[in-house]
């Protein structure tokens, strides 16, 4: 992966407990595609993640969901998702997080 990381510009990043967001900007520099390149990143954090965990196994799901960005108030506004998706799962899954009410405080 390390040889084809500068044909990737990494805007925005958030690893979230069951998903990831990657805002990316390909070089136009020749080399290996986005399905490619996808695959290499996957395959190399599944490596880490598995060694750091002590397991072995599948981390990602094998397809991804990519779309063309095609202009700068796009890219601004799925910035903002991105940077914005921790408060919204911790907003939707607050009540799986809190602890369950004592029956005995009331």
């Amino acid at each position: 992966m390390e040889r084809h990381v500068e044909r990737l510009r990494w805007l925005e990043t958030v690893l979230m407990p069951d998903h990831l967001h990657l805002l990316l900007e390909l070089t136009p520099d020749p080399g290996p595609g986005l399905p490619a390149l996808m695959r290499r990143l996957k395959a190399t954090t599944a490596r880490a993640i598995n060694r750091l965990a002590g397991r072995k196994g599948p981390v990602w799901h094998r397809s991804y969901m990519d779309r063309v960005v095609r202009s700068l108030e796009e890219a601004e506004a799925i910035a903002f998702y991105i940077r914005d998706n921790p408060a919204r799962w911790a907003a939707r899954h607050a009540s799986a997080l809190s602890p369950p009410d004592d029956p005995n405080d009331a």
